[in-house]
């Protein structure tokens, strides 16, 4: 009889089948916790189809109060150029996600998400979070999502400059932004944008 040790029945099975059964999985930090299950499932939920990144209570515990945020940097290190059809990211501690972080996490999202994009970060609750309000996050010229649901009210929000590139997101038919204003660049407005980088939206939502 085999030895219990030797028989990984979870790593018998194919690729996509375990995809599968990531999708039930609440979020990729519930998942990671599975690599314990079979050797194949930290690459397995490493590219998954769909990414939910959600800071989680132990991880905001005062030993390691910025584990998230590296997690989600390893996370998309890890896929490289590889595209997805959908990454969410919601954050409980903010203040460990510089403004740098925060634009790379963006980028990312921008350049390599298919379907639905987001990002949550809660809002400031104090006099002490103010300056952090100020600070602006960037919008890349283009994006190839379909939807995208950025609930920044931490941040100011850049508008793309238009010198010497032509702003598009043309798959784009949702926007929702929540941030404390906008940052206008070269003239190029809010409505700018949205008339004439999105020929394909239908749902527009816009909170300050």
């Amino acid at each position: 009889m085999e030895a219990a040790g030797d028989l990984d029945r979870i790593s018998a099975l194919p690729d996509d089948l375990l995809y599968i059964i990531l999708d039930y999985l609440p979020d990729v930090t519930v998942a990671a916790r599975t690599a314990v299950l079979s050797r194949r499932w930290r690459r397995i939920c490493i590219n998954a189809r769909c990414l939910a990144l959600s800071e989680t209570t132990e991880m905001t515990c005062a030993t390691a109060p910025c584990r998230f945020a590296e997690f989600v940097d390893w996370v998309l290190a890890q896929r490289g150029d590889d595209d997805v059809e959908s990454l969410h990211i919601s954050m409980r501690r903010p203040k460990c996600a510089s403004v740098e972080r925060v634009n790379e996490w963006i980028r990312y999202a921008m350049q390599h998400v298919v379907e639905s994009s987001k990002l949550y970060m809660p809002p400031y609750c104090s006099v002490n979070d103010y300056e952090q309000q100020q600070e602006a996050v960037v919008l890349p010229s283009h994006g190839a999502a379909t939807s995208i649901w950025m609930d920044l009210r931490r941040y100011r929000l850049q508008l793309p400059a238009i010198s010497g590139a032509v702003v598009r997101y043309e798959k784009l038919t949702t926007l929702s932004l929540s941030v404390s204003s906008f940052v206008e660049v070269g003239g190029f407005t809010l409505g700018d944008f949205v008339s004439t980088s999105c020929p394909r939206l239908r749902k527009l939502k816009i909170e300050c």
